[in-house]
């Protein structure tokens, strides 16, 4: 979680970090300690960010959200992503 506060602290430059945000959430799902902790912090800033229009990034937070086994959350983001394809 405290590789998220620089990024939360600016919330109108997010836009520039939705890599950044990826990378983070990348690193934390091969550990399921905070995944969930950090799926829906990353998800939340994503939504403020306009991230969720990336492609790589919402592919991830559905994964995050399918390996802890929120399948509801995972299908809410995938039925409203912009694109999918078939990794999503």
């Amino acid at each position: 979680m405290s590789l998220l506060k620089p990024l939360c602290r600016a919330p109108s430059s997010l836009s520039t970090h939705i890599r950044s945000l990826a990378q983070i959430l990348l690193s934390c799902i091969t550990g399921r300690d905070r995944l969930r902790r950090v799926n829906l912090a990353i998800h939340a800033r994503a939504v403020v960010a306009g991230g969720l229009d990336d492609l790589f990034l919402t592919n991830l937070l559905l994964r995050g959200y399918s390996k802890l086994g929120h399948l509801h959350d995972a299908r809410h983001l995938f039925d409203r992503m912009s694109e999918q394809n078939l990794v999503s």
